[in-house]
């Protein structure tokens, strides 16, 4: 009689250990999906706000008179809508903290080339193994990206009829190989100042020292530009 008692009480201690520990469980997921919710909502916001930034530029940029100063506000929209275009990949993809390289750069290549009247005589082709990056090397990468190929539609195709611009993304163990080759008036024979020659490619190369990369510039029937940086 005892023992049946005995037995009896610990089915009802292990039931009620199930019951606690189911009801956990559903706690913890009910946290988990409402911490979801808020992180979605907190980047929906910033592509908002980032949106708004890009509007506002673009508006003040048409009603400014000033070349350079129009050419300035041009540049910074630009910028801006790099850092869009990666947002709005952590967002689609749902992970917040990496995103797939093979769909984010050929979206962020079209975006920035879009921008300029002499896109349709540009082509552009676009190659990238599929791995994923963080957010903070993404970030640097793509604003690499937006300073290349803005040089290069300014000035590369200067009186062509047609150009191509090639943009390859490999990994190889734990680097990362970034590769924009253009057929485009090529460079001057001293390739030495253009890493500090203008915002723009200071900026590349304070972005590349940031990323502990290096990156070299060759001048052969167009500008081909070659970026290394570790994956991690």
């Amino acid at each position: 009689m005892v023992l049946s008692v005995l037995i009896l009480f610990g089915i009802i201690g292990i039931g009620r250990i199930l019951i606690e520990r189911k009801t956990t469980e559903n706690k913890i997921n009910l946290l988990l999906e409402e911490k979801d919710i808020i992180l979605k909502e907190v980047h929906h916001r910033i592509k908002n706000n980032m949106n708004t930034t890009f509007g506002l530029i673009a508006l003040q940029a048409e009603s400014v008179k000033d070349i350079e100063a129009k050419k300035a506000l041009d540049n910074a929209s630009n910028r801006v809508q790099a850092m869009i275009t990666l947002y709005e990949e952590l967002f689609i993809s749902g992970h917040y903290s990496e995103v797939s390289m093979k769909n984010y750069l050929p979206l962020l290549a079209e975006r920035i080339i879009a921008n300029f009247p002499n896109r349709d005589i540009v082509k552009l082709n676009v190659t990238s193994h599929d791995f994923a990056l963080n957010e903070k090397i993404i970030s640097s990468l793509g604003l690499i990206v937006n300073e290349l190929l803005t040089n290069i539609m300014k000035y590369a195709f200067v009186g062509k009829d047609s150009g191509d611009i090639y943009i390859s993304l490999l990994k190889k163990n734990d680097r990362v190989f970034l590769t924009i080759d253009d057929n485009g008036n090529g460079m001057p024979n001293d390739t030495t100042h253009l890493k500090h020659s203008g915002f723009g490619l200071t900026l590349v190369d304070t972005l590349t020292k940031q990323l502990d990369g290096k990156i070299s510039f060759e001048s052969n029937n167009g500008t081909k530009v070659i970026l290394e940086f570790n994956a991690n």
